[in-house]
């Protein structure tokens, strides 16, 4: 038995069909069946009860999935932070690319002139990832938004940047002659944000939290990607929340969207910071020294 036949088994496990994992995974039919066949002959029992055109899991293979699962993803965790390894700088430095890439070129641009003995590594994570990556020490120093590592025991942060939360209107909107806004002009647009409702981050929650209590009944839609906010917010279908995505700091205001402050949104947690696990004293110096040439 190995990786491969776990993840063989798995495939059958969600599809519940021979035929449509084999597609999946691009072998025969026939060789599918037979690595089934060899993994239920290696683990003597049945793991499946083969039907006509599904196949459904027997209690044995019910219990066996959960562990096979447990087992595939700790192989591909393990391969994936192995990667972060095979770099030899002195800072490994984490970033959400959907945040601020104005912002995050800054830092690197700054970091080559004024650090220049300082050799830096780039990961692009998902924000979600940034606290565990910090705290296993995958990465040292990350720019990212207060909220996602605000009250995590471990980490600290130095604020690098304020980061307001505003709103994304098409041109013809009726706010667009308007430079600020409050939440109570808001009342009865349609808001959407850049992610998908299955990847909310901790300051996504957060920014949720607060439009749903100041501007009750918003009517809220996750788009998946900063590219089809954007596109149906220049289609008119509704405004974007943005702070969430700094796409004003990254791309700027057009004539196809502007970007509008909500005055009255008080959001601290959307503020940029340069987070770093505690104990690691290097990183804690990098990330203050960068502050200090931000400012």
């Amino acid at each position: 038995m190995d990786i491969q036949d776990l993840q063989y088994f798995l495939a059958v496990c969600d599809y519940r069909s021979i035929t449509k994992a084999a597609e999946v995974l691009h072998i025969s039919q026939p060789a599918l069946s037979r690595r089934i066949q060899f993994l239920e002959d290696e683990c003597g029992v049945k793991l499946f009860i083969r039907g006509r055109r599904f196949v459904e899991l027997t209690p044995a293979g019910e219990h066996f999935s959960i562990n096979a699962r447990r087992i595939v993803e700790s192989q591909i965790k393990a391969l994936k932070e192995i990667e972060f390894y095979k770099h030899d700088v002195d800072i490994r430095f984490g970033f959400v690319a959907d945040i601020n890439m104005k912002g995050l070129l800054r830092i690197q641009s700054i970091s080559r002139k004024f650090l220049p003995d300082a050799s830096l590594a780039f990961f692009d994570l998902p924000a979600k990832e940034i606290p565990n990556a910090l705290l296993t020490g995958c990465v040292d120093v990350a720019y990212v938004m207060q909220g996602e590592v605000a009250d995590i025991a471990g980490l600290k942060y130095v604020k690098a940047e304020s980061n307001n939360l505003s709103v994304l209107v098409p041109a013809g909107h009726r706010l667009w002659q308007r430079n600020f806004v409050t939440c109570a002009d808001l009342v009865g647009e349609t808001f959407f944000i850049g992610c998908s409702d299955k990847d909310i981050s901790a300051t996504t929650a957060k920014v949720l939290d607060f439009i749903s209590r100041r501007i009750p009944d918003a009517d809220i839609h996750f788009k998946g990607s900063t590219c089809k906010l954007l596109v149906d917010i220049c289609a008119g279908a509704g405004i974007g929340l943005n702070g969430v995505y700094s796409i004003d700091n990254s791309i700027g205001s057009n004539e196809y969207y502007k970007n509008i402050i909500i005055s009255d949104a008080c959001v601290p947690f959307g503020d940029l910071v340069l987070a770093y696990r505690d104990t690691n004293a290097r990183a804690a110096a990098f990330a203050d020294k960068l502050c200090e040439l931000l400012k």
